[in-house]
Parts: C-alpha cells; structure tokens; sequence
C-alpha cells in the first residue's frame, strides 16, 4: 500500500449521479452531462457517495414505537428501491466515468445501517416514527453500537449504527463492500470516519468490547477521560479495517475521510493515524470543515506529522456547509494553503454545492495546477 499507489490529480465528491443523491434511469443523460464536464474540468477522481440503498442489499422500513427491545419481526415493508427500477446506478455511474479516464472511488459510512432522519441519505421520505433500517441490522438489533447505560445508537442518536465489537457485523460489512467492488469495478472505496460535537463518542459500550476491556485491565471502563479505554475501544474499529483490507481484490484503493485532531482520533473510536502508519489505508482524506485559511494549514500539518509518507494525505476542501469556501479565490487560497503545509493532493466537497455556486472555473484551474 501507501502513498504511490494512487494518482494525485483533482478529487471531486458527489453523488451516484453526479449532482444527483439518488438518480432515477431517466437522468441517465444528465449524468453522462456532468461526467464530460468533470472529464473537461481536468478533473481525475469521482468520489461519490453510496449508503446502503445502492448497495443491492435488502432494506426495511420499521415503525418506531419507542419502545425497547425492539421486536425484528415488526416490519411494515421490504424495500428494494433500485431493484425495484432494474438498474444499479453506481456501476452506470463506474462505467460512463471509466470511459472518460475517470477513476471512481465510491465512499460511506460504514457503520451506519439505518436512519429515522428524513433527509437526503433516504430516498423514500419518510417521516417519523418510520425507520429505515437494512435487513442485517433489523434482525441484529442486538449489534447495535450502545451507550454507558445501555442506550441504543437509534434511541441516543437517531440512527442505527452497527457495532464493529461484533465479529458477524465486521464480516457483513467487509463482505458488502468487497462485493460492492468487483459488481461495480471501481478503482476502490472510502470510508467516512467523521467526529461529532462531542468530546468523545458515546458508543462502544457493546458487550464484547467492554468485556474484553475488563479482561485485558482487570477493571471497567472509566469514561471518556479513560486513554486505555478509549484505545481499546478503538481497537475494534482497526479489526474492521484489517478485515477489509483482506477481503477486498487485490489492487483496491482504500481511503479513509476523517476530521478531527490526529492526537484524539482514539476519542471516536477512529485511530486513522495508526490505519495508515500500519500500512492498512493507501491514503487519508483530511475533511476541512471551514473556510479559515490558517486552520487549513494547521490542521494540514498535523495530519502529514501523524502519518508521515505512510500514506497519501488528501485535502478535501468544502464549498458545501456553514463555513464553506463559496468563491474562485477561496478555493484557489485553501488550495495552495493546504499543498504548501503537505498535501499531496486536494479534492472538493460537493459537487451539488459546485454546481449551484459556479465553481467550475475553479475546479479547472486547480486541476491545471
């Protein structure tokens, strides 16, 4: 693995169809549209986004009573979605880029198996008390990520994250990402490892992780201030990527999208500085969450001090959310700010915010850099 295994040419996040979350058949012409504009931006790699709607597993949708232990039987429908329409959009979406020279590298978050947000990540808009929730989690509820006082991940959070202490989860989902690879024929996957508000994560608190905490140190987990606990708990998360590392085709690209200090990455149960160090990711991609040149820099060079040359270390620069970079200028300063402080390479984060503040212009300039 490592830095050299991988072009260091212009990133451009998106969705499966482009500007599109969840693209229909009959946008097939407009996808095909936003591929010859990326192809003649000079743009190198796609990174669009997949849940597990595009995955061609099977999901559910669930009715939330609140109440606890949830019952697996209590179903209201399969939902296939794109089965349903006969199409696979990611590798339409793998091939029509392919033929351009673009190399695809899909991303998601693995851990999360179900939502009863209504938002983009679903495309049924639902309201709640519905879930929507894949198959595997719906039969597992036992697997899902939980708190120090045993607070599920849906009822803390409101989503469903699986737990990666368990070793059925880890497979099911090392299994569906490998599949996902060689249905699709992308170059590789990025997983989306991103910290929240939060001094620390508040799941972990799974049973075969705490009990081989306190078989290790003879005591129980003391907290979010607790090091050895907190390393422990990511340690698990590190299982999850070693098994997918040998799970999927030789040759794949494997990335990991992070924010956050290297220093307290452990805090969130994501120790990306040692996935790289230990040769598992081929690159890093530093999410940068703001449109302050200094922090850029900053926060740039403590993610090159942490992995060193391990790996390829990406900048990903955001024109999508509260803080983002919305002009030409912007853009081409976070660039230069983020390349002089060690990136190897930058990308931009998203492709719809592209489109809607017309920064093609910048994209092509960066990419002619």
């Amino acid at each position: 693995m490592g830095k050299g295994t991988q072009p260091d040419g212009l990133r451009l996040w998106c969705g499966i169809g482009g500007v599109y979350y969840y693209p229909r058949p009959a946008q097939k012409p407009a996808i095909r549209g936003f591929l010859d504009q990326c192809a003649a931006a000079g743009i190198r790699t796609l990174l669009p986004y997949f849940s597990f709607f595009h995955s061609g597993e099977p999901a559910v949708l669930r009715f939330e009573h609140g109440r606890r232990p949830w019952d697996p039987r209590a179903v209201l429908a399969p939902l296939h979605f794109y089965a349903d329409l006969g199409w696979d959009p990611l590798a339409f979406f793998t091939d029509e880029a392919r033929r351009r020279g673009l190399q695809v590298i899909p991303y998601t978050a693995p851990d999360i198996d179900g939502s009863c947000f209504p938002n983009w990540h679903s495309p049924v808009g639902e309201k709640l008390p519905i879930l929507t929730v894949t198959a595997f989690a719906n039969e597992h509820p036992e697997m899902w990520a939980r708190t120090a006082v045993g607070e599920d991940s849906l009822a803390a959070a409101g989503c469903v994250r699986m737990s990666f202490g368990f070793a059925e989860a880890r497979a099911y989902r090392a299994g569906q990402l490998a599949a996902l690879v060689r249905r699709c024929g992308c170059a590789g996957i990025e997983l989306e490892f991103l910290c929240g508000r939060e001094a620390a994560s508040p799941f972990g608190f799974e049973a075969p992780i705490v009990r081989s905490f306190e078989e290790a140190y003879g005591r129980t987990p003391a907290g979010a201030e607790d090091e050895e606990w907190l390393r422990h708990r990511a340690s698990f998360t590190t299982r999850f990527i070693r098994e997918l590392r040998q799970a999927l085709p030789a040759g794949t690209i494997l990335s990991a999208a992070v924010s956050g200090e290297p220093d307290t990455a452990s805090r969130w149960g994501y120790d990306w500085p040692a996935w790289a160090r230990e040769g598992l990711m081929d690159a890093v991609t530093l999410r940068l969450m703001t449109n302050d040149i200094e922090s850029i820099a900053g926060q740039v060079r403590a993610a090159r001090q942490a992995i060193g040359d391990a790996a390829l270390l990406v900048a990903q620069l955001c024109c999508w959310g509260e803080r983002r970079l919305s002009t030409m200028d912007d853009i081409l300063g976070a660039a230069h700010a983020a390349r002089e402080a060690g990136a190897d390479a930058v990308g931009v984060y998203r492709a719809d915010s592209v489109q809607a503040l017309e920064l093609w212009p910048a994209l092509k300039t960066l990419a002619g850099e």
